[in-house]
């Protein structure tokens, strides 16, 4: 039995085709970053990479398919970013993420798991009406789990900035939240 998923771009596809054409991504990312496949933990990240390759792809605005490098194009920097974050010791394990919790300062966030298919159509649902700056912003929040100072530099704006575009993130994101649950 294989689990079929449905991305942001409306595209079907099964989670073992992903992973199977994409693994050459995950292998690419660790070298990368220097984890050779000698490395204690190699396989260990590994699948973490995986488990993020399948997160995204929920969200990623291309199909991975029929757009295979617009999606490898996607995915190389948040895989890889999340990847150092990883080692940085950022994420020891993961955890659900609440709405009250996203976009909060420390972390970056922290991981959001697929499990809850509400809070996914809510940020989905944020994400088209959010552009420009706000969108990029967003998903460095929610889908990299970037600090405010690393967007503020990547960027190239100050953390005020970011910080006070954060709060009004969350109050919309709030806003959604409401409507969109019972």
């Amino acid at each position: 039995m294989s689990l079929i998923i449905s991305g942001a771009h409306g595209g079907h596809y099964s989670l073992e085709s992903l992973l199977q054409k994409y693994e050459r991504l995950i292998h690419y990312t660790l070298a990368r970053a220097a984890i050779t496949k000698s490395a204690m933990d190699y396989e260990d990240l590994a699948q973490e990479l995986r488990w993020r390759l399948c997160e995204l792809a929920l969200s990623a605005p291309c199909h991975p398919f029929e757009e295979p490098a617009q999606f490898t194009g996607y995915m190389k920097p948040r895989l890889y970013h999340y990847l150092i974050d990883l080692r940085r010791g950022k994420y020891k394990h993961r955890r659900d993420t609440s709405f009250d919790a996203l976009l909060e300062q420390g972390d970056g966030g922290g991981v959001i798991t697929m499990e809850d298919q509400t809070f996914w159509l809510v940020v989905d649902q944020m994400r088209q009406e959010l552009e420009g700056i706000d969108l990029v912003i967003f998903d460095h929040l929610v889908f990299d789990s970037w600090t405010l100072s690393e967007i503020a530099c990547a960027l190239n704006v100050s953390v005020a900035a970011i910080s006070k575009r954060r709060k009004n993130l969350r109050n919309k994101l709030r806003s959604y939240a409401t409507e969109c649950l019972p």
